[in-house]
């Protein structure tokens, strides 16, 4: 199934690249979230704090076990292994209609609005699309009887 999202807040970049790299990954723990994250981010590094409190608390993801983790000083430690909850992500931040922003030029932009793939678990940004040509009305229909299809069960 496919769905549109649009991320947009003060976080969005880091919160983009945080559902892409657990869904990349499929379960993943919190450390090595944080080490992909900052792999991918460069300068805009985010701590172990900010990673911890968004993964329980901006319904995108679920805790899915535990798993223990190798140390220096104290021999091992459990950590929280965590994955993408779909049906939170499209509760929050899904829409219906790419609606995106007119800028100065009159260019319209669809920066924050990705297509969300449940199947293949990717999560591909929707002007990269409309780059492309792959994004028309044909995949537009098909992603409404998706809706269709879910609201119906």
């Amino acid at each position: 199934m496919e769905f549109l999202v649009e991320i947009s807040g003060r976080r969005n970049r880091t919160l983009s690249k945080l559902i892409e790299t657990v869904m990349e990954f499929g379960e993943i723990s919190t450390p090595r979230i944080l080490e992909e994250i900052n792999m991918k981010m460069g300068n805009l590094s985010v701590t172990t704090n900010q990673v911890s409190n968004w993964l329980p608390k901006s319904g995108c993801f679920e805790r899915s076990g535990s798993t223990y983790k190798k140390s220096m000083q104290s021999g091992s430690y459990e950590v929280a292994l965590w994955k993408v909850d779909f049906e939170g992500l499209e509760k929050k931040y899904g829409i219906d209609t790419p609606n995106g922003k007119v800028n100065a030029r009159g260019i319209t932009s669809y920066r924050y609005h990705y297509v969300i793939d449940t199947e293949s678990k990717t999560m591909t940004p929707l002007h990269e699309l409309i780059k492309k040509g792959i994004w028309n009305d044909k995949l537009a229909k098909r992603m409404e009887t998706n809706e269709n299809d879910t609201d119906s069960n």
